[in-house]
């Protein structure tokens, strides 16, 4: 560094300069915004609510940001910025795929601790990008389709190094992203002195998979909802099937629009009812958004019925799940609602879904135990196993942003080969 370049970095870190103060007391706002969007959604933080955590006045507020959706557009984008810092720093020294995808996670999750530590400013989760406007939007969604094409050429670059067992690419990125963003769900609730196992479990699973042995994936039959309309006078199937109709389309707009960014005229339209017939099924958004959930958790329930029913070792039982609900999520019968709206619910509502959540949990985990038991499931910490595997169906319907297909059989299994026999090669 020369003298002046070396002038002008003092100037620029100078606590007299205008400039440098106005973008530290942005950090701050960004960061404290960040850390409430993430708890209570965008729908229920003001921007008082962000102006008072920090001693601010709403008036001074509007200097830094016009409204609240410029200021989560600001957010979004500090997160896209520090996404890229951690992708140009897992390539730094990185020998092969692998090795990239390894540090992509050690650097995420270092970043994560470095946050709770007050290291660094908080970063908000990307969940709410649909309810953008439509310039902010276009922007955001090129920047996590460029992380995604990052992470892709990770992938690309292991298979041809052969540091990565042999395919699919993009399922598998997919899926590898899917695992590591589902820890904003649970990464939170460890406690520091036992965050590093925990990260490191998370790597035995990419890269080993859960599966004792190779695991060979077979065509499958998937199983169908029984939606046909009822012959006859039977007025309650029919509503029961109306109303149903109401949820799928409901889940479909709240997962690509975000809460805020679906409107009921939206989802009435689709269906090509009256806002009336509407109401006579679902009272209001919020209500639309709760049975949506409820719905969410009656088929994870039945597919998981059809599992039990179907599979044969703890396994194979997981792998039916996985796959019965890759199916419903890109059939006619989907989608699921995503998690990421559940913070849009009152507080109430959303303690009661996490609530009725936990009796699919206690499902899949007994599904992992009898596999530990039974030998077709290898050493990995079967919590960190339950949360890959709500990572993994969560993130399912964004497969179809970066692929078409028709053949759900096949290309879930595509999308579970990390999951089951992991990423790195055995040779």
């Amino acid at each position: 560094m020369t003298a002046d370049s070396k002038v002008m970095a003092r100037k620029k870190k100078s606590p007299f300069s205008r400039q440098n103060q106005h973008k530290i007391k942005l950090q701050t706002i960004l960061s404290e915004a960040a850390r409430l969007f993430n708890f209570q959604g965008t729908r229920a933080t003001t921007l008082g609510d962000i102006a008072r955590s920090i001693g601010l006045t709403k008036t001074s507020l509007y200097y830094y940001a016009r409204n609240k959706e410029e200021l989560v557009y600001k957010c979004y984008l500090a997160s896209c910025d520090a996404g890229d810092e951690i992708m140009a720093e897992a390539r730094q020294d990185a020998e092969t795929g692998l090795d990239c995808l390894n540090n992509f996670v050690k650097i995420f999750f270092s970043r994560w601790d470095d946050i709770d530590q007050g290291r660094r400013p908080y970063t908000a989760m990307l969940i709410e990008i649909p309810t953008l406007a439509d310039n902010h939007r276009e922007d955001i969604e090129a920047r996590v389709e460029q992380h995604f094409n990052t992470i892709l050429g990770f992938v690309q670059r292991g298979i041809e190094d052969g540091s990565l067992a042999p395919c699919s690419a993009i399922p598998t990125a997919q899926a590898f992203l899917a695992i590591v963003h589902w820890s904003y769900v649970w990464y939170g609730s460890v406690e520091a002195d036992k965050r590093p196992a925990a990260i490191e479990q998370l790597l035995n699973l990419i890269k080993g998979g859960i599966s004792a042995g190779k695991y060979e994936f077979d065509r499958i039959d998937l199983p169908s909802l029984d939606t046909s309309l009822p012959q006859g006078f039977d007025r309650e199937r029919q509503n029961d099937i109306k109303r149903d109709a109401f949820l799928q389309v409901g889940s479909l707009m709240f997962n690509q629009r975000g809460y805020m960014g679906a409107s009921l005229d939206d989802v009435a339209e689709q269906l090509d009812v009256t806002k009336g017939a509407f109401y006579y099924h679902i009272r209001n958004k919020e209500d639309l958004l709760y049975q949506c959930f409820r719905r969410t958790l009656d088929l994870i329930g039945e597919m998981m019925k059809h599992a039990k029913e179907d599979g044969g070792n703890g396994a194979q039982k997981i792998e039916r799940v996985l796959r019965y609900l890759f199916n419903v999520q890109h059939s006619d019968d989907g989608p699921l609602i995503g998690y990421r709206c559940l913070p849009s619910l009152n507080i109430e509502r959303r303690n009661e879904i996490l609530s009725l959540t936990q009796a699919s949990s206690d499902q899949l985990g007994a599904f992992i135990h009898e596999g530990i038991k039974d030998g077709s499931i290898r050493d990995v910490d079967p919590w960190i196993i339950e949360n890959a595997i709500a990572g993994t169906i969560d993130a399912a319907p964004d497969m179809a942003m970066h692929m078409s297909f028709t053949d759900n059989s096949r290309v879930s299994a595509e999308y579970l080969e990390l999951f089951f026999n992991g990423i790195a090669s055995r040779s």
